[in-house]
């Protein structure tokens, strides 16, 4: 947990969500190049475990930059997720 602390939390956030980011551009790649379903199907586990992982660790960032408890921040993060769209 300290070395969470001391990580630069704006650098972290670009890596983690870079990161979905690349995972959703291979998953469109994939979705055109190939016409195996199986592929497709373990592309779009990985992918959606990544982006859930982001969220995941997004939350922790948050937690601790505000002194708040994960769920807390978990809410918080889905509140300004829906808050945008709408």
């Amino acid at each position: 947990m300290k070395i969470l602390k001391k990580l630069n939390k704006k650098v972290a956030l670009v890596t983690i969500w870079g990161t979905v980011l690349v995972s959703w551009l291979i998953l469109g790649v994939i979705f055109f190049a190939t016409e195996s379903t199986t592929v497709a199907v373990i592309v779009v586990t990985i992918a959606a475990v990544i982006a859930e992982s982001a969220l995941w660790l997004s939350g922790l960032l948050l937690a601790m930059g505000l002194g708040m408890a994960l769920v807390d921040a978990r809410k918080n993060i889905w509140k300004l997720i829906f808050r945008a769209r709408g």
